[in-house]
C-alpha cells in the first residue's frame, strides 16, 4: 500500500509539470494583447484551460486515495461566501451545458451570498459532479437547476434536473464506486 502511494505521489506530480504549463500557455494565449483571439478561438481556449483544470482536479483526486489509504487525508474547513465557490463551478459547466442543449441555473442566486463552513475544493468537486453528471446524462431542453436554501445551522444545496431519472433499480445502486447504472455502453464518457 506504502509503494502505491508512493508510485501515485510520484506520477502526480509528472502529470502536474506538463498540465501547468499547458495551463499557463493557455492563460497567456488568452491575454496576449498584441494577438486577439478571435471568438471562437476564444472559446476554444477557454474550453481548453477549463479542461486542464478538471483533469488537475483529477489528479487531485489520485493524489487524495494515497492520503486517505495513508491516513493523512487533510479537510481544510473554512468560513467563505458559498458565491465563491458557485459561480466559478456554474461558469466552468456553462459551456457543456450549451453543448448539450440543456439550461443551467440557480433558482435563487441571491441565497449564494450565504457563508458556508466548509473545505472549499471538496464542495466544489461535489458540485462539478452534480452538475456535469446533470448534464451529461440529460436531454435536449432539459434543465439542470441549484436550489439554496438555508436554516439557522446549515445551507442547503438541492442539484436537479429533467432528464430521464433513474429506476428504483438503479437508484439502489447509486453510490456503488464505478457503477454508471447501465450507461457503460452509451455515448456519455464515464
Amino acid at each position: 500500500s506504502r509503494a502505491k502511494s508512493e508510485f501515485i505521489s510520484r506520477v502526480s506530480h509528472e502529470l502536474r509539470t506538463p498540465l501547468n504549463a499547458m495551463l499557463g500557455f493557455a492563460q497567456l494565449l488568452e491575454n496576449d494583447p498584441r494577438e486577439t483571439l478571435s471568438t471562437r478561438q476564444r472559446e476554444q481556449v477557454k474550453l481548453s484551460r477549463q479542461a486542464g483544470w478538471h483533469l488537475l482536479g483529477l489528479i487531485d483526486d489520485l493524489m487524495d486515495i494515497a492520503r486517505i489509504e495513508s491516513g493523512q487525508l487533510k479537510i481544510d474547513l473554512v468560513a467563505l461566501p458559498l458565491r465563491d465557490v458557485l459561480d466559478p463551478v456554474i461558469s466552468m459547466n456553462e459551456s457543456l451545458a450549451r453543448e448539450h442543449a440543456v439550461s443551467l441555473a440557480v433558482a435563487n442566486p441571491s441565497q449564494a451570498d450565504q457563508r458556508v463552513h466548509a473545505d472549499p475544493a471538496r464542495l466544489r468537486q461535489v458540485l462539478i459532479n452534480l452538475i456535469t453528471n446533470g448534464i451529461k446524462y440529460n436531454r435536449p431542453g432539459s434543465l439542470v437547476q441549484l436550489d439554496i436554501s438555508h436554516d439557522a445551522q446549515r445551507v442547503h444545496i438541492d442539484v436537479t434536473d429533467t432528464g430521464i431519472g433513474m429506476s428504483e433499480d438503479q437508484q439502489s445502486h447509486l453510490f456503488e464506486p464505478f457503477n454508471r447504472l447501465g450507461r457503460e455502453a452509451g455515448p456519455v464518457a464515464g
